[in-house]
């Protein structure tokens, strides 16, 4: 069994077997003139068929033929588009015309309209028009704060007191309204 030959390529730089060059720092690319004749190069080595050529130069025609065309069926597809926005918008303002003239035509809708707008009212009936020309002065009342404050009094004993006082009572009603006018009038 023989063994195959290894070749190597001058100037690979690579001692293995793979034969493919190594790979290029970005510091050691080629400079700017060499990858401009390159370019060339490639750009040269295009081989162009005449009916590839026919094909080009037909597309290009075709190109310059039909954008004329293209650009005003996108321009009268553009003012279709506006003109039936504004029949909508003007059908709408109809629509809201016609119900307008309907409502119109309706006797309740025109005598609220006159009660409302004209001041009209009907034989027998007083209009009262409130004039909104009195101020009235803000609240002095005591003003309500965010502070826990203690009553004076306990008002569940009170509670508890009247309670029991208007149960175990032998007094009639007019003993105790009189009872609680004349208390009233002491503690003022």
């Amino acid at each position: 069994m023989k063994m195959p030959r290894l070749r190597l390529r001058s100037g690979s730089g690579t001692s293995g077997t793979s034969g493919t060059p190594p790979r290029r720092s970005r510091a050691e690319a080629a400079p700017p003139a060499e990858s401009a004749s390159e370019l060339r190069s490639w750009f040269r080595g295009l081989r162009f068929s005449g009916f590839s050529i026919i094909m080009m130069g037909l597309l290009a025609l075709g190109i310059v033929i039909l954008s004329p065309s293209l650009s005003v069926y996108l321009d009268q597809r553009q003012q279709i588009t506006e003109l039936q926005e504004s029949v909508r918008l003007k059908q709408e303002a109809l629509d809201n015309a016609t119900d307008e003239q309907k409502r119109w035509q309706d006797p309740s809708f025109v005598r609220s309209e006159a009660r409302n707008r004209l001041f009209y009212v009907m034989r027998g009936e007083t209009q009262l028009v409130v004039i909104d020309d009195v101020q009235i002065p803000a609240n002095t009342g005591p003003v309500a704060t965010p502070e826990l404050r203690r009553t004076e009094t306990d008002w569940v004993e009170a509670l508890a007191y009247s309670v029991l006082a208007s149960g175990t009572t032998t007094k009639d009603a007019q003993q105790l309204q009189d009872a609680g006018t004349t208390t009233d009038e002491e503690s003022e």
